[in-house]
């Protein structure tokens, strides 16, 4: 999922269906394609009607906020000295070379860890769905 649908919908993490429904509606009027004649205005008003598909729907919401917690994850620096450019180290020994190989390596399972719960999560949404 490449598209922050809080951002697109101007809204924080925490806001609530009532937030939601009135940030759509107010960014719905400003790009709408009869309204907004700029070339973007037609794909933006795809993109907001998308993204409150998705928020307005409390499983669908709980779906996207899980894979989106795991997409930062992922691309999250890796953890190096404070201070540190690219989180590299200026010292080189073997000591703190060790420590930062186990801490990334545990960082790696817990994130392992975390993607496997939200599979099993979506799934019991899922299952959920069809009862």
């Amino acid at each position: 999922m490449d598209k922050d649908y809080y951002k697109i919908l101007g809204v924080a993490k925490s806001a609530s269906n009532e937030e939601i429904k009135k940030a759509y509606r107010k960014m719905a009027l400003k790009y709408h394609p009869d309204k907004n004649k700029s070339p973007d205005a037609e794909e933006k008003f795809k993109e907001i009607g998308e993204a409150y598909e998705i928020l307005s729907d409390p499983e669908k919401r709980e779906m996207f906020d899980l894979w989106f917690c795991v997409e930062e994850l992922i691309d999250r620096p890796s953890p190096g000295a404070p201070g540190e450019p690219n989180g590299e180290r200026s010292s080189t020994s073997r000591g703190s070379r060790d420590v930062d190989s186990f801490v990334s390596a545990l960082v790696n399972v817990l994130i392992l860890l975390y993607i496997i719960y939200v599979v099993i999560t979506i799934i019991r949404i899922f299952l959920r769905h069809f009862k």
